[in-house]
Formats: structure tokens, sequence, C-alpha cells
């Protein structure tokens, strides 16, 4: 939502001077009738022109009246005993009517102690004056008189000879305020210029309806368009309050005049009273309580300023509305975020200042939408830039050279709006702001405060800087630049900065020996490099305050393991200082074999040095407060983890596809998990987890191919816990490739995925999982050892049984007590040859996989009463030779390549009442029937016979009915 001038000038829509041109003979009306009705529309609000009150002085008082008739949109006749003795009067008519045909002008007669019909046939008072002006003035003016005369006397209004005059001036006022609303709401004058402003009008809308006191705020970032919106919102709904005014710059103002002053001046604008006291004294209270205003403070900065010019909500009048607008967000009733635009709105206003009009310039379009994405969508971005930079431009290429240009050297314009929020802060919350903005923009919440000591971010989201989405600290491109250039400007002297993150400045700095103190954080996306980094063994020497280093490749695909081992930054020898102050330390590929001997990572809370050549952290045992995170993965080195027992806020360790590691301690992870963590791993709970994938309270071991022992780990874990431990939170057990991990201990009873895939895992020992009361998902895929369930298994819970590519020889008659299992993958189980009769009692079975099952001869008959089966696969079952009647409702069988299939029984019902049932089947997932026995060349005539016999009955149905109730596809076998 935004204009397409400067904010200023578009908060200001151009409205008539007049609201309302009054028509009367002075003699007659103006200090009785006339003058009361003028008082009554003022204290309405509405702009009443009246001959020698509005006029100033030296001015030509017929071009006035015109004027002012021409620019009021409603004209109010008052039609007294001498009106139309007056020339000037009739010449008023005459224009009024005028512009009432031309301009759709709406005009109001009043009849004061005289019959209309006099007027519409000119008798009486007017008779006598059309004798005058007879002889005085040509006819063709005279014959126009009489003709508007008539005219406006035909008009529906109100006649004093049938109700009071205090009863006229009512209903008058009534009505022109009524015209007036409607008049407004249709006005395009309010959005001329402007984008996306109806849809928020409608939002803040709902909250002036309310009957009571409400104070409004609508917050966002700097030039994001509050001031706008609040002044349309005011310019819409002004008429329905008694007293109304707009108070802007309160914050400006506050610093200028003292709030004090900047309170009494509200308060006379707003009863239009210049000897008004303070709001607080009673006579001005008691005024306000008896009166409905809208009052909008705009660009409010603090809660004192707020009450300050609003005090308590009592003070004000029923139905009392204030209305704030700031970057910060204040204790309000109600509340309105003001985002920025949608692409095509801000392309729409990027093109009104560009081009002038709500189109793109034919050849344009390519280079605006990139101007447009630059600037995010920004309101004042998308304004400034079209209107001050490339409606100047001649060409694409300029535009091109622009546009590279703003990429390094921001605009100055929008830099210095943004800019002011920053310099609001207070030293802290600036320090936080630049570490987010250079460093931390789209990380977990969660982290970011972890690594920055649990600094309050709550400051920054409620002055619009950052924003919390899905629980990711985010922030606008603009305010990041801004952010990044106050660091830029701070001094030319790069070793001086506080922060670095551009790639050649951090190899410059570090190449060259040029760390200071005054570094507290760098970042080195070092795929960005032309040539490769050697460091000396002290680089870090003088770096005494830095927080923060991260050396890392911010190119994705380098992740794929042929790329594992590339590495652009070296030592020339070994790393001899890292500064104790470290909190974070992310080095992809770190070169030595071990950090620095005289490192004390006391404050350190995340390390992360993925595929290093380290073969150790540490000797020793060290102070370990702040550790709450360890990612080694892919170190292929490394043998040994360090004692961590001193390491109290551990949280989580990942040390996947650490080959050479033999041997990891005791550790105990005591962390209180963070609640939106937690309920993150809530909602992945189905989804195994990836190497990758961090969670809070978990250990990651996948391909520890020399691990043959497992730790003892107590404490909050909720991804690998192991014996004697009591935990609640356990969730999921990924132990996959852990090729030397021969047995499974006792687990606890709460977990809800157990993964032990292409592991070493040669028995499941009932004693394991007799308890497991809670798991949902069970694989043992392709652990080749595993010949056997245990025959008392008792899983209720299960849901998802994976035993592809295993040893197993039968499933055990017990299964059947897992009554919600849904799904069975029992895929090239060689040596299976046994599938229980009890499988029936699976009553909520939907998918059984039994493919390349090669030793598998017959499939129990009561497989036909697992009345929910939907899929069942049982391609290239080579010894399979029958095929039992299936269920009602199934939708696909895959019985390709089972050669030895000779009988297959009828599939009548099946293909026949799924068909009538199909369209009502709420649990159906499928939009094809399929039934594939393709290669099965052994099929007798009589199996063949079956299924050719219900093809064809399937295609009759199929002609039949509906397409949309019933699509069979049958594939039969060409022998």
């Amino acid at each position: 939502m935004a204009s397409s001038s400067s904010s200023s000038a578009a908060a200001e829509p151009r409205l008539p001077k007049h609201d309302v041109f009054l028509s009367f003979r002075g003699e007659d009306t103006r200090n009785n009738f006339t003058a009361h009705l003028y008082s009554a529309l003022s204290g309405k609000q509405i702009g009443a022109y009246i001959d020698q009150v509005s006029l100033k002085q030296g001015s030509e008082i017929s071009p006035e009246l015109l004027k002012a008739i021409e620019e009021s949109e409603i004209s109010i006749i008052i039609f007294s005993k001498n009106y139309a003795s007056s020339s000037w009067c009739l010449d008023e008519l005459v224009h009024i009517l005028k512009c009432k045909k031309e301009k759709a002008r709406i005009v109001l007669p009043i009849f004061l102690g005289i019959d209309p019909s006099h007027i519409r046939k000119q008798k009486s008072s007017y008779a006598e004056a059309f004798v005058g002006h007879e002889e005085r003035f040509e006819m063709e003016k005279v014959r126009e008189w009489r003709r508007a005369l008539t005219d406006a006397a035909g008009l529906s209004g109100w006649d004093s000879r049938n109700m009071s005059e205090s009863k006229i001036l009512e209903e008058v006022v009534e009505r022109v305020k009524r015209e007036l609303d409607t008049i407004n709401s249709k006005r395009s004058d309010d959005f001329k210029g402007l984008v996306g402003i109806p849809e928020c009008l409608e939002k803040i809308k709902s909250f002036l309806d309310s009957p009571s006191v409400c104070v409004v705020g609508i917050w966002g970032m700097g030039g994001i368009g509050k001031t706008t919106l609040a002044r349309v919102v005011f310019n819409q709904f002004y008429n329905d309050f008694e007293n109304s005014y707009f108070a802007p710059n309160v914050r400006e103002n506050a610093l200028k005049k003292g709030l004090g002053t900047l309170e009494r001046e509200v308060y006379s604008q707003l009863f239009d009273d210049k000897n008004l006291d303070t709001f607080k004294s009673s006579a001005v209270n008691r005024r306000l309580r008896r009166t409905k205003v809208l009052l909008v403070l705009d660009d409010v900065e603090t809660p004192m300023q707020l009450k300050c010019l609003a005090g308590d909500r009592y003070l004000f009048g029923r139905g009392s509305k204030i209305i704030v607008t700031g970057r910060h967000k204040l204790v309000v009733d109600a509340e309105y975020k003001v985002e920025v635009l949608d692409f095509d709105d801000a392309c729409k206003l990027f093109y009104l200042n560009a081009f002038g009009k709500k189109c793109c310039k034919s050849g344009y379009k390519e280079i605006s939408d990139r101007v447009v994405e630059y600037t995010k969508c920004h309101p004042l971005a998308v304004e400034v830039l079209g209107a001050s930079v490339f409606c100047f431009l001649e060409s694409i290429e300029d535009w091109e050279k622009e546009l590279e240009k703003l990429k390094r050297i921001p605009h100055y314009e929008i830099q210095a709006v943004l800019e002011r929020s920053y310099d609001a802060l207070d030293g802290e919350e600036k320090g936080l702001f630049l570490d987010i903005a250079c460093f931390f923009k789209g990380e977990r919440r969660d982290i970011v405060l972890g690594i920055l000591a649990d600094k309050p971010i709550a400051g920054l989201v409620h002055k619009s800087l950052i924003t919390i989405e899905d629980d990711k600290i985010q922030m606008h491109d603009l305010i990041q630049e801004m952010g990044r250039n106050i660091v830029l400007r701070s001094t030319e002297t790069l070793g001086e900065r506080s922060r670095l993150w551009i790639a050649q400045d951090v190899s410059f700095v570090l190449e060259n020996n040029r760390g200071t103190e005054a570094i507290e954080g760098i970042y080195l996306p070092w795929n960005q490099l032309d040539e490769e980094l050697h460091l000396r063994p002290d680089v870090f020497e003088e770096m005494r305050k830095l927080r923060l280093l991260k050396f890392y490749d911010a190119n994705p695909m380098t992740w794929h393991p042929k790329f594992r081992h590339v590495n652009k930054v070296y030592i020339d020898g070994v790393l001899k200082y890292l500064p104790n102050g470290l909190r974070y330390l992310h080095w992809e590929r770190y070169p030595g074999k071990s950090l620095p001997s005289n490192f004390k990572p006391q404050y350190l809370v995340e390390l992360e040095m993925p595929n290093s050549k380290l073969e150790q952290l540490w000797d020793g045992v060290q102070k370990l407060g702040s550790l709450k995170h360890i990612n080694l993965r892919y170190s292929q080195l490394l043998t040994k983890i360090p004692d961590l027992s001193l390491a109290p806020k551990l949280e989580s360790i990942n040390l996947s596809s650490c080959q050479s590691l033999i041997h990891i301690p005791s550790l105990n992870f005591q962390a209180t998990l963070d609640e939106s963590a937690y309920q993150c791993q809530q909602k992945v709970f189905y989804r195994l987890y990836g190497e990758h994938k961090r969670t809070p309270g978990g250990i990651i071991l996948s391909s520890c191919r020399s691990l043959t022992t497992l730790p003892k780990v107590c404490g909050n874990i909720t991804k690998l816990v192991l014996i004697d431990t009591s935990l609640e939170n356990l969730l999921v057990l990924d132990l996959r490739r852990c090729k030397k991990l021969k047995s499974l201990p006792k687990l606890p009873r709460n977990i809800e995925v157990l993964n032990l895939g292409h592991s070493g895992i040669e028995q499941i020992p009932s004693s394991s999982i007799e308890c497991l009361c809670s798991l949902r998902i069970l694989s043992l895929r392709y652990c080749r050892c595993i010949e056997s369930l245990p025959s008392n298994i008792n899983l209720k819970a299960l849901e998802e049984l994976d035993l592809v590519g295993t040893s197993i020889q039968e499933l055990p008659s017990t299964i059947e007590n897992s009554i919600r299992l849904r799904r069975i993958c029992l895929e090239m189980c060689n040596h299976l040859e046994f599938i229980p009769n009890t499988l029936c009692k699976l009553n909520r079975l939907q998918e059984l996989s039994l493919s390349y099952c090669s030793k598998l001869e017959s499939l129990p008959a009561s497989i036909g009463m697992l009345y929910k089966l939907k899929t069942l696969d049982i391609s290239y079952c080579k010894n399979l030779q029958s095929l039992p009647e299936l269920p009602l409702f199934i939708v696909s069988v895959n019985a390709e390549g089972c050669s030895s299939l000779e009988m297959v029984s009828t599939l009548r019902s099946t293909l026949t009442l799924g068909r009538w049932l199909y369209k009502y089947d709420s649990d159906n997932y499928c939009n094809r029937r399929e039934f594939s026995f393709l290669n099965c060349t052994n099929l007798g005539e009589d199996a063949i016979n079956n299924i050719f016999r219900e093809f064809l009955y399937k295609v009759f149905c199929t002609a039949t009915t509906p397409p949309e109730v019933v699509h069979s596809v049958s594939k039969v076998c060409d022998h």
C-alpha cells in the first residue's frame, strides 16, 4: 500500500475547498436562518461557503462565486420572499443548475416562508421582482432566470410552512452529511496514485465500527505507508465524528516544541478553539467526554507520547477513535501492521512513478521487474526509485547500469528514512541488530538467541526492524542493506570495522594480518574467493574481541561427496591462537588436526566443523559452560571425542560419517528443550530425519563404521537414548548405516520412530521392543541379518512396518496384535515363505507390498477379509501359484512377472461392487483402478477367462457409467 508521489504529498489527497454552497438573499436570512444553518454545518466539520464570510478581501466577487459553486459538492438554495429581487441570486441559481446538469452536483432547496408554486409560476413577490428585471435586462436573460426558478421549485426540498425551522436545520444537516458520506465513499481522488489502499482500509474500518472508545495502532517499518493509510482513513471517516484532527509528525514536533505545547496545540485544533487549555483540565475533560472525536496521532515513537496526547480512554466521548501510527509496536486496543506490497501492486506503483501510468513501457517489463525485485516491494523504495531515478533514464542500458550501482551504493533517501529506526535503538539493541543484519538473517531464532547470549529481540520486532516467520529471524532486504551500510560507513579501514562478511574484504584483512580488536564477527563464504587463502598461524592474535567466526562454502552443490575435500582456506603451519571469547565457531573443512592448545572455549555455544581434517578437538577436559551444539560430520580422520562432562548445556551432537571414530564418551544432555523446537519435532514426527538435520536433544551416528560400542547417554534426549535413562521426550531413534552395531539395548517406552535401516543389527530381542507402546514406525530396511521378529510381538501403536531386504522367513502370527498397521513392506525378502492367516485381523491395513519375494508360494485365503486394503503388490513373486479372492474395495493389484501363477479366483465381486461403491468410498486415495497380470506366463485357461470376462464386464460398466464414477484399467498378459 503506497502512493505514487512523495509520502507527504500522497498523504494529502486533493479535496474540494468547500463541501456546500449556500445561495440566499442576504437581507432576508443572513442574520437568522442562514447563520444558524452555516453554524450547524460547521459544527459537523462540513465546509460551507457563504459570501463575505469565506471570501478574502480584494477578491472579485462574481468569479469567486462561480468557482465556489463549481467546487462544491452540494448547493443549498434558501428561497425567501425577496430572493428573486436579486439578479445576483438569480445568476447563482442559473450556474447552480448548470453544475447540477453537467457535473452531477446535488441541489437542495429550502422554501422559507414562501409557497413553492409562487416560485415555479413567478407569482406574488416573484412576479413583482420580474417586472423590474424585464425593464433592466435583456429578455433572453430574464427568460433564463424564469426557467431556472421553475426547475428549482420542482426539486424536492423543505417547506417552512409544514415544519419548524429548527427541524429543517436538523434534517438538512443530516441529509448533507449522508450525501457527503456517499460521495466520499465513491471518490476516486482519495486513491488516485495510491496502490493497495482499499484492502487495508477495509481492515481499519472494522475497528472503527465499534461503538466504544478504541485506540487503533497502525505500525510497520519506515516508508511502508503508515501515514498515507492513516490520512486516507481520516479523509474517509472524519464526517462520522463531531470533531476530528490529524496531528502530523508527533515525534518531530514533540522534540521541537515539547510534549506540553504539542498537547495544547492538538486539542486546540481538535475543538477549533485557540484558547483551549490542556485536556487535563476539568472543563476540557467535560467537553471531551461529551464529544465523539476522531484523533490521528501520526508517527508516535514512545508510550509517553501516546499517554500525554491521548491520556486514558475514559476521557473521550462514546464512539471516539484514536488512531496512532508509528514504527514501534505500542499497547493499543487494536492493531494493524502495514506490510510490503505484493509484487503486482509494487509493479503498478513503480510504473506510475517511472512512466506516469499503471502499465509498463514497451520493452521495459523485464528490467522493471528486476528493479521491483531489488526493492522487495517496499513502497518507499519503489516510489523513490521510480520517480527520482529511473524516470530520468533514457535507455535500458542506463537502467542496467543504475541497478548495478544501487546494489553497491544504496539510495541515500531510502537509507535516511530507514536509519531513523536504527538511531532510536539503545547500544545493546544496535549491536544485536547489526549482528542479525550482517550474519543471522534467515536463521532459526533459538540458535541465534543462544549464540547472542539470549539478548532480547522483542524490541527489534516491536520497532519493525525484524520479523519472526516460521520461527526464523527475517529482515527486509532494504533494512539489512541499511544495517550493513552502517558498518561499511563506520570506517574506511577494513581491519577496524566491527563486522566483515564480504569475501574480498575478509581475504584482505586475514591475508595481510590487518585484524584489530575492533573486529567482532567474520563470515567468509570462501567459495566466492578467486584464489586460495593462506593464513598465518597467528592470524587471530590481535582480534581479542572476536565473537563470531564462520568459514563456509555458500554453494550447496559442493556438499556432494566428490566436492567434500575441496578447500580454499589453509593454514601455513599449526594454528596458534583463537580468541577465548568466541561464541560461534563454524569452520568447514578446517585443515588442522586439532584446535589450538591454548584455546579456552568456555563461552563457545556452537561448534560447527564439518568435513574437517580434525583428529581430535583438544586434550583433557575443558570448561564448556555455554556449549549447546557440536557438528563434526564427515570429519573422517576424527578418532575420538574429548570428555564433555563439563558441558552442562549440551543439546545435540552430529558425528555422522566420522568413519574413524572408535569411542564416544558418556554424554549428559541436561539442557531444557526449547518449546518451539520440541513442537517442530512433533510436526515432522513421521519423517525419518536426514543426516544434516539438527535435532535438539539428539545424537546422529549414521555411518560411523568403526564404532563398536555406544556411549551411555542420559538427560533430555529426543533422538537417541540408551540404557539406564528415563526419558519422556524421546521421539526418534535413527541408527542407519551403523554397520558394526550388532545388538540393540532396551529402549525407552515412548519412542515413536525406530530406524535401523542398513545397520549391523542381527536380531530384535523382545526385551528391547516389548515395552514400545508408542512405536508407530519400525524400519529394518536392508538389515540382512534379521531373520525373524519376536514371536510375541505386541506393538499396538505400530502403523508402518518396513522389512524390505531383510532375511525374514515369516511374519509371526502375533502380528495380529498390531491392530493399527496401515502399511507392511516386505519387498525383496527372498527368504519369506509364509504369511499367517492372522493377517486378516489387521482391519486398518491399506498397503501390502510383497514384490520379489521369490520363495512365497501362496497368500492366506483370509486376505479377502482385509476390507480396507487398497494396494497389493505381488510382482515378481516367481513361486506364487495362486491368488485368492481379494477384498471388495481394492484399487490396485500388481501381479506382473508372477511366472508360476496358475489360478486366479473370481474377481467379479471386487470389480463390480467396487464400481458401485467407488463414488462413496471416502477412504479412496486412488484415481485409477489397476489390475496388472503382465508376464504371468503360466496362467491357466480358467484364470485367463476369469480375468478377461471381468475385464469385459468392467468395460461395459464403464461405458454406461459417468466417467467420474469409475476408472478401470486392466492389463492382461500376452502369451
